[in-house]
């Protein structure tokens, strides 16, 4: 009976222990990201326009991707 209940004492005293440790790591994480988090950055406005792209694929788009499908597919 000694035998088990030295077996639950460390048990419980394990699952203490780790949930303790656990608490102060989200603790530092908390303060990490408070004192080290990312500044906001500033918004650019960009003063070209937007390129737009068609919808159609070009010839030569379309003759690019089946050379490269044709080197990937095995012979």
């Amino acid at each position: 009976m000694s035998n088990l209940m030295v077996g639950v004492e460390l048990l419980i005293s394990g699952l203490i222990i780790v949930f303790l440790v656990l608490l102060f790591l989200m603790y530092v994480m908390k303060l990490m990201s408070v004192l080290f988090g990312k500044q906001p950055s500033e918004v650019r406005i960009s003063k070209q326009p937007l390129a737009t792209i068609s919808a159609d694929p070009g010839e030569e788009e379309l003759v690019a991707v089946m050379a490269v499908i044709a080197s990937l597919l095995p012979k």
